[in-house]
């Protein structure tokens, strides 16, 4: 027996011989790549019990922060992990509360008179959003004192069934895959509820139990497993399809670091800025067809550099359906404060067809679009700004989107640029 365990002991100290080592390389690879991930979880296990909304955007149905928000959850977080949550059907949540003063695009196009929970993420800028969000739910009676939101987008959930695999619940007759998982869904929300009997305040039943299922399928999963889901909740947050807002000005500042706060930048120097903000409404789910293109001139015109922005849109259903139609949005274009715009071609006619503000240090021109089913359509911004020492270009992505394919034709120095927009960038 004492030569088995001498041998078991030598066999051992090889092992760690060799994994001490790989474990020490492993956690220097985690500090150096991780380390401003690293910061903002123990920030958030050393606040002991706290509250956040995490609200379920639903990027077929494209909303200025991400999608509309059919869902959301009270999640109670006790040092950085959960120790409870419920989920609430959005509607059922407002039904018969009072909301508040609706903007005018949802009064025109909606119809709608108050903003209620479900439509509350109207600001591009989510730390905006965030608090109007937590200020309606206090309004429509919710109890928790909320310390943060965060917000997911359904476009998060395909990546996840990529790597834990296909799942099947009870309450969809389908199997679900990374590739029919939001039609298949929606579908069920829509009008698959109705041939079951179940009744429309208890039709999105089956978020819960997905969520219970993804939930159940993490906590089995293996330490690779774990860690390429880690991986793809990151390159998530990155491609701003997770945002995060937090009242803790610690936690935010290190938000803020990871460029997970999807806030608009409010940066005022010398620079030209653009950001395009979709707003479906009354489109249906038709964003699961939509493809976006951007193209922007720049030239000199005298002392003003003068740019030309063309925006390509594109319905590629072939027909309408229950869930799709022609494309119908509230489209709001950011530029630097102190452009100028000429003028807006494409835009849909209407008494005033151009709203103009100032708004987190941008000027923003917004108008209605209609992109007609199995159709594209180009629309056209035209403005001049003041001359640059050197020209430079902050591009800011909408969330909800997964990117766009953006030309840049600089003629002031001879550079054209030629890449799709996946993240914010600078040039």
């Amino acid at each position: 027996m004492k030569k088995i365990i001498s041998i078991f002991i030598k066999i051992l100290r090889i092992l760690l011989a060799f994994i001490i080592p790989i474990l020490i390389i492993l956690a220097i690879f985690i500090w150096l790549n991780y380390r401003k991930e690293l910061s903002l979880s123990m920030s958030v296990r050393n606040k002991g019990e706290v509250n956040y909304l995490v609200i379920f955007q639903n990027t077929l149905e494209l909303r200025p922060t991400g999608g509309f928000i059919g869902n959301f959850a009270e999640v109670t977080l006790k040092n950085g992990s959960v120790k409870n949550y419920t989920i609430y059907n959005t509607n059922v949540f407002d039904y018969g509360k009072p909301g508040i003063d609706a903007p005018e695009p949802y009064k025109n196009m909606l119809g709608i008179q108050t903003m209620q929970l479900r439509d509350s993420n109207w600001s591009p800028n989510f730390p905006t959003t965030a608090q109007q969000i937590i200020d309606i739910y206090k309004l429509e009676g919710g109890t928790k004192n909320i310390d943060g939101v965060i917000a997911i987008n359904a476009s998060v959930l395909p990546e996840i069934l990529k790597l834990i695999g296909p799942i099947s619940i009870n309450s969809i007759d389908n199997e679900l895959t990374s590739e029919n998982v939001l039609l298949e869904v929606q579908y069920e929300l829509n009008f698959g509820f109705l041939d079951k009997g179940i009744s429309r305040d208890s039709r999105k039943e089956p978020i819960k139990d997905l969520a219970f299922e993804i939930d159940n399928r993490i906590n089995k999963a293996s330490i690779y497993k774990l860690y390429r889901l880690a991986n793809m909740f990151l390159d998530q947050a990155h491609q701003k399809q997770i945002l995060f807002w937090s009242k803790d000005n610690d936690i935010q500042s290190k938000i803020v670091k990871l460029n997970w706060d999807g806030a608009v930048n409010l940066d005022t120097s010398e620079i030209d800025y653009f950001m395009l903000v979709d707003a479906n409404l009354g489109a249906l789910k038709t964003d699961y067809y939509m493809k976006r293109s951007v193209k922007k001139d720049i030239k000199e015109c005298g002392d003003k550099i003068c740019s030309k922005i063309t925006i390509t849109y594109n319905n590629t259903a072939t027909n309408a359906s229950p869930l799709n139609t022609d494309y119908k949005s509230y489209t709001r274009v950011l530029l630097p404060q102190d452009a100028f715009v000429n003028k807006v071609t494409g835009a849909e006619n209407r008494p005033t067809e151009v709203d103009y503000s100032i708004a987190y240090n941008k000027k923003i021109a917004g108008f209605e679009i209609n992109i007609p089913v199995n159709s594209s359509k180009d629309i056209i911004i035209e403005y001049n700004m003041p001359q640059l020492d050197k020209y430079g270009l902050d591009i800011q992505k909408q969330s909800g989107i997964v990117g766009f394919d953006f030309i840049l034709d600089d003629q002031i120095n001879n550079n054209r640029v030629n890449e799709f927009i996946q993240f914010d960038k600078i040039f």
